[in-house]
């Protein structure tokens, strides 16, 4: 859960760019950054459902021709977010 929760963090700091955003798109890059990372296979459940509703939230914000662009990331079987 640590590297899995790391990742986010490593994501901004790699990310200078991020800095100052207001839009939420650095905070979802973040969040997909985690859920696309190898750790995401051995969060734990609870975790990783709490992640991604927080990526889900922010992908459903989006104005609609981003959110045609972006692929929604889907990782796990078992997990489905709530609308």
């Amino acid at each position: 859960d640590y590297i899995f929760l790391l990742t986010h963090e490593i994501h901004h700091a790699e990310t200078p760019e991020d800095r100052g955003d207001k839009s939420g798109r650095s905070e979802l890059e973040a969040y997909k950054a985690m859920l696309n990372h190898h750790s995401a296979e051995h969060a734990s459940h609870w975790l990783y459902e709490q992640i991604y509703q927080k990526y889900f939230d922010l992908y459903q914000k989006l104005p609609y021709e981003e959110r045609i662009k972006e692929e929604l990331i889907i990782n796990r079987n078992d997990y489905v977010p709530n609308p």
